[in-house]
């Protein structure tokens, strides 16, 4: 910016303008640092609220969790207390009790009977030695010393047979009369909870423990739980007075490792057990110190934004400035550019008629200087020109606005030269009308210009419209280029399915014919490679045909619980050959409808082949669920969940495309076309729907397809 030779007032002004500017512009920063600072501390505030209620809720869930397999193992122990009353003198007829009692529990271990000394005199596990002594264990003690016999769960121990962890839930045995005459023990493995508490700990940091309140030391902890099995807590704050309340939270530097964690408690109402959920600090400040970078980030842009915004307006109010101190001198410059563009110049004096023209005005009008500008403006301006002429003129009066008019002057010679006027009022102090100034520029260069651009955009237009032509007749050829693929993928499926089925029909036949074990072989093997052949064809003419456009809905009432038992029932054998679970999900409420059920079971049989061909121990739910509906049909989800390998994200994208597979390798370890999951997605097309999957290699997946079905009450036709 150039120094600026300003008056002192003007020169005292700009600095009081800057002055305000940039006071303005601190204000502003010390408001954006204060905003920031704000809603960084709310976002801290608000995630560790979420996370401390997350860490009480599943503290609160384990604790149900872990009552309700206590329940159950008390149920299983009050029942075999009842069948053991004067039954322990007879080993063997106690060790079937055993067997047939013990409960179907995950991480359940074995049942075990003492009798009135403590020695053993059964167990559930089958090979079993009886005769050791239990008498030291605070189990045995407990039930001789008391005469009730209500359920008793233990500290952590250590078996002695086995060397596993576990913690025993035990009742006292009786004779009809009341007497003491053993103990039943069931015992609860530890790494089974443990694994357990690995899925739902929080954070690399996070911890879950269950601690036996009597012996005050941890039962199972995640992670590293033998570590940390039959470890003494009672230094900890949550026996320093915290256990007066059922639940809560406390932070502590935990001793074992040195972590500070926020741990949530939750007491077990059916035992002298306490639930605890700990999540580490650092796990919370490594997960918002990226958002509190954004938010620094953001402040310090807006800081630079208001900083910028206070320089240009500090610049603008100096350039504005130095355009006044130009002003004067640029109304000398403008004249002399007149001068040199040829524009020229006239005055019409309204009170005496008179008009004066300036050189260049002759020159336009290729008139002598001597001559009159009236009668040579009468004589050179077209005919057909001159009403614009009036025009302009009656409305510059009326007005009083500056006006402008192309027109055309017809030369000596015969010539056309085009001329753009403009006209503008001049008044005196008293706003009476004095004069018309105007000026006059030949155009007759820039006319043809335009002309002949606008002859070239023409011929351009001309040209676009036969590329168009010719890029429609492309896409016409390219359109039944493609229904003459699909044509002929149909076409060559039908043909390759008839000598398909004469190779399996002729096989059937020498099956008949007898044959030994090695020919048997080869032929199954030819049966196995037909079948998959014409597996493969099946899905091809499926797929072509819906890409032909041949597949039309055929729209019947559906039921849903039958649609879901057939498809179900279709594939129990094969699901029930690996050992998994089909079940279906309870169905959602709602009103009868109609779709193409034929298209409904293929996409879930789609789904259900893939989930029991990558899914080798577990079960698989099919679930439907309502996605949207309005008073004439209805979005339904349905989706098909498993506990199988899963697919990372990369190939999951992919997968939904003809030919694809999560492994496209020729050595994959299992088969297939490629093309189920592509059939699915053009079926749920067709029912305005769409297609997609959710999944975590190791974590099982769940795939699911949407379909808008008719209300019956509402359809028509």
């Amino acid at each position: 910016m150039p120094s600026l030779n300003l008056p002192p007032s003007l020169q005292r002004a700009l600095h009081r303008f800057e002055r305000n500017i940039w006071f303005s512009a601190a204000l502003l920063l010390m408001l954006v640092c204060l905003a920031t600072w704000v809603t960084a501390r709310n976002f801290i505030d608000q995630r560790e609220y979420e996370v401390e209620r997350s860490a009480t809720d599943l503290a609160d869930a384990l604790r149900l969790q872990t009552e309700q397999t206590l329940a159950v193992v008390d149920t299983t122990l009050k029942v075999l207390t009842r069948s053991l009353q004067n039954r322990l003198h007879d080993p063997a007829q106690v060790r079937q009790i055993l067997r047939q009692g013990n409960p179907d529990l995950p991480g359940f271990m074995s049942l075990l009977v003492l009798d009135a000394d403590g020695r053993s005199v059964a167990s559930s596990l089958p090979d079993f030695v009886p005769g050791d002594s239990f008498a030291d264990r605070d189990y045995f003690r407990v039930h001789a010393q008391q005469d009730s016999s209500p359920l008793y769960v233990g500290g952590p121990l250590r078996s002695r047979s086995h060397n596993k962890l576990f913690f025993p839930l035990s009742h006292r045995l009786e004779d009809k009369q009341g007497r003491f005459i053993g103990v039943l023990m069931a015992s609860m493995e530890v790494p089974y909870l443990a694994r357990i508490f690995d899925r739902f700990r929080q954070g690399e940091h996070g911890a879950i423990a269950l601690a036996h309140i009597p012996s005050r030391q941890i039962v199972v902890r995640s992670p590293d739980h033998e570590r940390h099995f039959a470890q003494d807590v009672s230094r900890s704050p949550l026996f320093s007075g915290l256990l007066a309340e059922e639940k809560g939270i406390y932070e502590v530097d935990t001793a074992t490792d040195g972590i500070v964690r926020k741990i949530a408690y939750h007491q077990l109402h059916t035992a002298p057990m306490v639930m605890l959920v700990g999540y580490a600090r650092a796990d919370l400040e490594a997960e918002y110190r990226p958002v509190l970078l954004q938010y620094a980030l953001a402040a310090l842009l807006f800081s630079l934004l208001i900083l910028g915004l206070a320089w240009q307006l500090i610049r603008g109010q100096r350039r504005r400035l130095h355009a006044e101190q130009q002003r004067a001198a640029s109304q000398e410059r403008l004249q002399l550019a007149a001068d040199a563009a040829g524009i020229g110049v006239w005055e019409h004096n309204l009170d005496t008629g008179e008009l004066l023209w300036d050189e260049r005005m002759y020159q336009i009008y290729a008139g002598d200087p001597d001559s009159d500008p009236r009668a040579l403006f009468r004589a050179r301006i077209a005919p057909e020109d001159q009403q614009y002429i009036h025009d302009m003129l009656r409305k510059l009066i009326s007005s009083g606005e500056a006006q402008e008019v192309d027109f055309r002057i017809i030369l000596p010679d015969g010539g056309v030269r085009h001329v753009h006027s403009l006209a503008r009022l001049r008044r005196d102090p008293t706003r009476q009308l004095l004069r018309i100034v105007g000026v006059n520029l030949d155009v007759s260069d820039s006319r043809l210009a335009q002309a002949e651009l606008e002859q070239h955009r023409r011929h351009l237009e001309t040209l676009v419209t036969e590329r168009t032509a010719e890029l429609s007749l492309a896409k016409e050829a390219a359109e039944a280029a493609n229904v003459a693929k699909s044509s002929f993928i149909a076409n060559m499926s039908h043909e390759l399915r008839t000598p398909l089925h004469a190779i399996t029909g002729m096989s059937e036949l020498i099956r008949r014919s007898g044959l030994n074990d090695k020919q048997q072989g080869r032929l199954d093997k030819l049966d196995s490679a037909a079948e998959h052949l014409l597996e493969v064809i099946n899905s091809i003419l499926e797929l072509a045909k819906i890409e032909a456009g041949k597949l039309e809905l055929v729209y019947s009432r559906i039921g849903l619980t039958g649609l879901l038992t057939e498809t179900l029932d279709m594939l129990q054998a094969k699901a029930g050959a690996k050992g998994l679970t089909l079940r279906a999900a309870p169905l959602p409420p709602c009103a009868p409808l109609l779709g193409d059920a034929t298209c409904l079971r293929q996409a879930l049989l789609n789904y259900l082949a893939n989930a029991i061909k990558f899914t080798e121990r577990g079960q698989i739910e099919v679930a439907v669920s309502i996605e949207n509906e309005d008073e004439n049909s209805c979005l339904l989800r349905f989706s098909v969940r498993d506990t199988g390998i899963g697919v990372d994200h990369e190939t999951l994208t992919r997968l939904f495309t003809a030919f694809e597979q999560a492994d496209n390798s020729s050595s994959r370890k299992y088969g297939g076309t490629g093309l189920g999951l592509a059939i699915t997605a053009r079926l749920a097309q067709l029912m305005e729907g769409r297609a997609g999957a959710e999944s975590q290699p190791g974590q099982g997946s769940c795939f699911w397809f949407t379909a808008r079905l008719r209300k019956a009450a509402n359809a028509s036709g």
